[in-house]
């Protein structure tokens, strides 16, 4: 396990593309369940356990049709597996870590105080996650890295505000 780690923070830090993981069905459920149990557990923060399990499989399916979506154009659905094993697994490492500052936030807004320190760590925190998205598509689709983080752009634009008219 020591090593998939070591991989997917490759990824995350940009030393590595979606093309070092093997197209395993296994590694891609492993991810996909790290990434809905790190949603699960930010959702949980602010939503019902109820809501933050249909939050955490919302925006699962969310990255998950994205990823079909976009290599289904460019006709790239043979990389399927490792291109969303590679999201899922990268994005599940930097929610993990966005979590206390998510947390700290939340409770600085429930004591009246002005979470700012928070805000900039979770904008950071966002910018990465972006990123690296655009770091991934890049080389699954074989595209510029301007079209990538446009397209990362977009996602998460899209994938925000799904979340918000459904669980807002």
């Amino acid at each position: 396990m020591g090593a998939w780690l070591k991989i997917f923070i490759d990824i995350c830090l940009f030393r590595q593309g979606p093309q070092v993981l093997p197209p395993s069905l296994a590694l891609l459920g492993l991810t996909l369940g790290a990434y809905f149990c790190v949603g699960f557990a930010l959702a949980a923060l602010t939503l019902p356990w109820s809501r933050a399990l249909l939050a955490g499989a919302a925006d699962t399916l969310i990255l998950t049709f994205f990823t079909y979506a976009v290599l289904n154009l460019k006709r790239r659905l043979g990389r399927f597996v490792q291109t969303l094993s590679a999201l899922a697994g990268s994005l599940a490492l930097i929610g993990a870590l966005s979590f206390l500052p998510t947390l700290g936030l939340y409770r600085a807004q429930m004591q009246g105080q002005t979470p700012t320190l928070h805000v900039f760590i979770l904008l950071a925190i966002l910018i990465w996650n972006i990123a690296v998205i655009a770091h991934v598509l890049r080389y699954a689709l074989s595209m510029p890295l301007g079209l990538s983080a446009l397209l990362s752009l977009a996602y998460v634009f899209m994938s925000l505000s799904l979340l918000q008219v459904l669980f807002g």
